[in-house]
């Protein structure tokens, strides 16, 4: 989702807020888990709160 995130940004030159959209097609245990991968993995990465965190490992 990164990286796709990634490919918009660049092919639209940036954007301020993207809003997650939810249709209630999947079940609410799948749906939690889906919202909690997009908070730890995917904000971060955009937020920058990880940015020291990757900086170090690497």
């Amino acid at each position: 989702m990164v990286a796709g995130i990634e490919r918009l940004r660049e092919e639209v030159g940036g954007f301020g807020t993207l809003l997650v959209y939810a249709q209630d097609w999947a079940d609410w245990e799948k749906t939690k888990r889906s919202y909690d991968l997009l908070a730890r993995y995917v904000a971060p990465h955009f937020t920058g709160s990880t940015r020291r965190l990757y900086e170090s490992v690497q």
